[in-house]
């Protein structure tokens, strides 16, 4: 770490050293949180199902409406969901 004479602990590097520390404990706080119950996980799992669905529909009704501006046939989405365009 270089350590400025005049500014010390208020050195670029140790500023940086800290930020980058502070940073790696929030990821870990929000990354790993601790206590989550069965139903927490759970209740996170099924949100996460239904936002699953809820995108799929804005992404075909936005697909259908692009086609239909740009005066294409409608394309189907395979089973991946990906349109395959000409």
């Amino acid at each position: 770490m270089a350590l400025h004479p005049e500014l010390g602990v208020q050195s670029f590097d140790c500023l940086l050293q800290s930020l980058t520390q502070r940073k790696r404990k929030l990821a870990e706080q929000a990354l790993w949180p601790m206590g989550d119950s069965t139903s927490d996980v759970s209740g996170l799992t099924q949100a996460v199902a239904s936002m699953q669905r809820g995108k799929h529909a804005v992404i075909a009704d936005s697909m259908a409406e692009q086609f239909r501006r740009d005066g294409l046939s409608p394309v189907l989405p395979d089973a991946d969901g990906a349109y395959a365009l000409g």
